[in-house]
């Protein structure tokens, strides 16, 4: 009979964990290369604060003068006037608050006794108070 000498078995999880290490350094090798190239575009294209110069109203080497501020551009003016709000009707009216504290239309409420007329009908709101109410 013949001796077999044991052959080392290697494990067959070391080669996908090999597998997923490289992945994962590759992964973040991409993610920094994408990132540099990224700082290196915006670079290019927008100055560095060392770069940029503050203008003051005594610094316009142009003209010399101090520069005017463009109100236009700040508060645009309206194509057409605004239409005014209409102010509630007041006065007398044939609107008047009935018994049960509800704005209603009446032919003549001063007749049948209503403390107050109205010519909004919504009796400007003033239906709340007693005071306001037609007799029964």
């Amino acid at each position: 009979m013949e001796t077999q000498v044991p052959v080392p078995n290697s494990s067959p999880r070391r080669p996908k964990i090999l597998f997923v290490f490289v992945g994962i350094v590759v992964a973040v090798l991409f993610i920094a290369l994408n990132v540099w190239v990224y700082r290196q575009a915006t670079k290019e294209s927008r100055p560095s604060l060392r770069q940029k110069t503050l203008v003051t109203p005594s610094s316009d080497a142009t003209t010399g003068q101090i520069p005017s501020l463009n109100v236009d551009l700040i508060t645009p003016r309206p194509t057409s006037p605004p239409t005014p709000t209409p102010t509630p009707l007041q006065g007398p009216g044939t609107y008047a608050c009935d018994p049960y504290g509800s704005c209603n239309h009446y032919a003549n409420p001063v007749r049948i006794g209503c403390p107050k007329t109205f010519a909004d009908q919504a009796c400007l709101g003033q239906c709340g108070d007693k005071s306001n109410w037609c007799p029964n």
